[in-house]
Protein backbone atom coordinates (compact mmCIF):
# COMPACT_ATOMS: atom_id res chain seq x y z
CA UNK A 1 0.00 0.00 0.00
CA UNK A 2 1.29 3.43 -0.54
CA UNK A 3 -0.19 6.94 0.06
CA UNK A 4 -0.37 9.59 -2.78
CA UNK A 5 0.45 13.19 -1.94
CA UNK A 6 -2.73 15.19 -3.12
CA UNK A 7 -0.97 18.04 -3.81
CA UNK A 8 2.41 16.84 -5.59
CA UNK A 9 1.24 14.01 -8.36
CA UNK A 10 4.69 11.93 -8.11
CA UNK A 11 5.20 11.59 -4.08
CA UNK A 12 4.16 8.45 -3.36
CA UNK A 13 4.94 7.39 0.35
CA UNK A 14 4.78 3.60 0.96
CA UNK A 15 1.43 3.40 3.11
CA UNK A 16 3.59 0.85 6.12
CA UNK A 17 6.32 3.76 6.53
CA UNK A 18 2.97 6.23 7.10
CA UNK A 19 1.67 4.24 9.61
CA UNK A 20 4.61 4.01 11.50
CA UNK A 21 4.89 7.64 11.90
CA UNK A 22 1.67 8.12 13.05
CA UNK A 23 2.26 5.27 15.89
CA UNK A 24 5.04 7.19 16.68
CA UNK A 25 3.10 10.08 17.25
CA UNK A 26 0.13 8.55 19.31
CA UNK A 27 2.82 7.38 21.61
CA UNK A 28 3.08 11.28 22.32
CA UNK A 29 -0.47 12.65 22.21
CA UNK A 30 -2.62 12.17 25.57
CA UNK A 31 -5.90 13.48 25.69
CA UNK A 32 -8.31 14.85 28.99
CA UNK A 33 -10.99 13.24 29.60
CA UNK A 34 -13.26 15.94 29.02
CA UNK A 35 -11.65 15.62 25.01
CA UNK A 36 -14.39 13.05 23.82
CA UNK A 37 -17.16 15.38 24.66
CA UNK A 38 -15.50 18.06 23.13
CA UNK A 39 -14.35 16.38 19.94
CA UNK A 40 -18.37 14.87 20.09
CA UNK A 41 -20.16 18.08 20.57
CA UNK A 42 -17.93 19.67 18.21
CA UNK A 43 -18.51 16.71 15.30
CA UNK A 44 -22.47 17.27 15.85
CA UNK A 45 -21.95 20.69 15.54
CA UNK A 46 -20.46 20.50 12.56
CA UNK A 47 -22.68 18.08 10.80
CA UNK A 48 -25.85 19.65 11.50
CA UNK A 49 -24.32 22.86 9.89
CA UNK A 50 -23.46 20.78 7.19
CA UNK A 51 -27.13 18.78 6.63
CA UNK A 52 -28.52 22.73 7.06
CA UNK A 53 -26.09 23.97 4.05
CA UNK A 54 -27.49 20.89 2.04
CA UNK A 55 -30.58 21.59 2.66
CA UNK A 56 -30.41 24.86 1.70
CA UNK A 57 -29.10 24.22 -1.31
CA UNK A 58 -31.45 21.52 -2.05
CA UNK A 59 -34.55 23.87 -1.52
CA UNK A 60 -32.86 26.12 -3.59
CA UNK A 61 -32.31 23.83 -6.54
CA UNK A 62 -35.87 22.30 -5.92
CA UNK A 63 -37.61 26.44 -6.37
CA UNK A 64 -35.53 26.37 -9.62
CA UNK A 65 -36.36 23.20 -11.45
CA UNK A 66 -40.29 23.98 -10.23
CA UNK A 67 -39.71 27.41 -12.23
CA UNK A 68 -38.08 25.41 -15.08
CA UNK A 69 -41.08 22.70 -14.93
CA UNK A 70 -43.71 25.58 -15.42
CA UNK A 71 -42.16 27.01 -17.85
CA UNK A 72 -42.09 24.07 -20.09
Amino acid sequence: MYCRCIKHCNINISGASVHQKIQELLKYIRFTSEFPDKLIERVTDLAKTTLEVRDQRHKILATKLATIETKI
